[in-house]
């Protein structure tokens, strides 16, 4: 274990830390970005501890991360969180042992929305990194399409409005508006007591 490990640059308005945990080994262990779940604005990735320690005997090296919180920081103050985890993983693959040629992400409930923005941004999109690019996804419970989300609290304040007033930006935070055919494998689960998403 690696644990509370910086991964956002100096410049950040909020540094942000993860865990590291690899399986024993000197070889290569392909990645995963692992990301909670929390309406973007609650909970921490001590809920996905378990899960990683899971992966990491199965032979990944996991980057278990923290992000920032809406409504403080709105769209795409996270999605950028996500990218910069990645680019440390890519940055310091050599020492944590990691090939960086293939990294995943898994995601649950809101964390999945994120891994999923992540992975499907074409390079046309205006928040594209290439060296955040995902090999493959997993995403758990994951609201893929904030337009069906036409109340509550918990998408505008992510997105910092209403449908009503900005809907292009609903249509760019949605997962399911950035599918091309170069999309990576993507494993899509959901549990039956989710009434929410």
């Amino acid at each position: 274990w690696l644990r509370n490990q910086s991964y956002t640059p100096a410049s950040a308005t909020q540094a942000l830390q993860g865990d590291w945990v690899r399986p024993v080994g000197s070889e290569p262990v392909p990645g995963l970005l692992m990301v909670h779940g929390g309406g973007w604005s609650r909970r921490s990735r001590d809920d996905m501890t378990a899960s990683a320690e899971r992966f990491a005997k199965a032979g990944f090296g996991v980057f278990n991360i923290s992000h920032r919180f809406a409504p403080a920081f709105t769209y795409p103050s996270q999605l950028i969180d996500l990218q910069q985890a990645t680019q440390w993983m890519r940055n310091h693959a050599a020492e944590l042992g990691l090939d960086a040629s293939w990294i995943a992400g898994y995601g649950y409930s809101s964390g999945g929305h994120l891994v999923a923005l992540q992975g499907l941004l074409s390079a046309d999109s205006p928040h594209y990194q290439a060296d955040a690019r995902l090999q493959a996804l997993v995403l758990g419970g994951a609201p893929t399409d904030l337009r069906r989300f036409r109340g509550g609290t918990l998408v505008p304040q992510f997105l910092g409005t209403t449908i009503d007033r900005g809907f292009a930006r609903y249509v760019e935070a949605s997962p399911v508006t950035h599918l091309s055919a170069d999309d990576p494998p993507t494993f899509v689960y959901h549990g039956g007591l989710d009434a929410l998403v």
